[in-house]
């Protein structure tokens, strides 16, 4: 509930531009849990606490989260009586502009669902190696995991922008543009997804040591599966912010139906490996509904600007 509080409120800094706060409130965020375990770990805590050393990593998760949390609502004056009133007598007299919390709610369900679905779909692999590897098996594919991940970074950022370029009424997002933009992205994923390729053996002996050399076959599916994903993700971004997240819904929706299918059906053939097969082809099929669903939208909006400048 923490990290959903700052993910809410850094939204708000996003939404308006404030990149400077924002940057900072989500460093000091990340940092919180980190700079935890380095104290914990020179005041020798493990040797003292023994096998509850697990135990105590929980706690300072929770905590770290809480103390991240406390920086965003700096200039919130969330603890001032005075500006609570103001705010309640502006929102019932009709002058505030803010929405209240039933409109709040009502219009947040369909983005609540489509965080709801993507957070499901995205780890619908672990549940399925979990129901069907053994323990190490399972560690392997958790080691290989992060190393995937990397490709998640510049498209997360980018989400940023679609979703303000949605969002921004002043300034239309023509064809050409988010075709332009699109190619863009899939190529630097591409290209991104290569160089991994090129280094992740290595960088995975490197981080884990040799015994975990059997990790790198599933990084090697999980990088093409991470790549579509985070296109997905840098695309739905704008479909956001033109008020249609259930695009997204339903393209994760066919895509979590996939999955499992894939398994299914490859499964006797390719044993684990289906697992990460299947999240590339989840991946890919929800990425293909994104990318229609935005053209779909971009036509749409050219067709009505073409329609009422003709009115006109």
């Amino acid at each position: 509930p923490w990290e959903h509080m700052h993910l809410t409120i850094s939204a708000v800094d996003r939404g308006r531009g404030d990149w400077r706060r924002y940057n900072v409130n989500r460093l000091l965020f990340a940092m919180t849990f980190p700079l935890m375990v380095v104290a914990a770990w020179l005041v020798n805590l493990p040797e003292l606490l023994s096998v509850q050393w697990l135990w105590v990593m929980c706690g300072l998760f929770v905590v770290a989260r809480v103390l991240g949390l406390l920086p965003t609502l700096r200039g919130m004056h969330l603890f001032s009586p005075q500006r609570r009133r103001q705010r309640v007598h502006l929102r019932e007299s009709g002058q505030s502009q803010l929405p209240g919390p039933r409109s709040l709610l009502r219009e947040g369900r369909p983005y609540a669902w489509s965080m709801f679905v993507s957070e499901a779909f995205d780890r619908l692999d672990i549940f399925l190696i979990l129901a069907l590897a053994t323990v190490t098996d399972s560690g392997f594919y958790f080691v290989a995991i992060p190393a995937a991940a990397l490709l998640m970074i510049a498209p997360n950022a980018l989400g940023m922008f679609t979703f303000n370029a949605g969002a921004n009424q002043k300034s239309r997002v023509t064809r050409n543009k988010a075709i332009k933009v699109m190619l863009l992205t899939a190529a630097f994923q591409a290209v991104s997804t290569f160089l991994l390729y090129l280094v992740i053996d290595d960088l995975i002996i490197l981080f884990y040591s040799a015994a975990f050399a059997a990790a790198i076959p599933f990084a090697m599916w999980l990088l093409p599966a991470a790549a579509m994903r985070g296109f997905t993700q840098a695309a739905d971004g704008f479909l956001k912010g033109r008020g249609r997240p259930m695009v997204g819904v339903v393209a994760r929706l066919i895509g979590i139906a996939v999955m499992p299918a894939f398994v299914l059906l490859t499964y006797g053939q390719y044993g684990l490996l289906s697992i990460p097969m299947a999240a590339c082809a989840g991946q890919a099929v929800a990425m293909i509904i994104v990318v229609a669903g935005i053209l779909l939208d971009v036509n749409e909006d050219s067709q009505a600007s073409e329609t009422g400048g003709l009115a006109t």
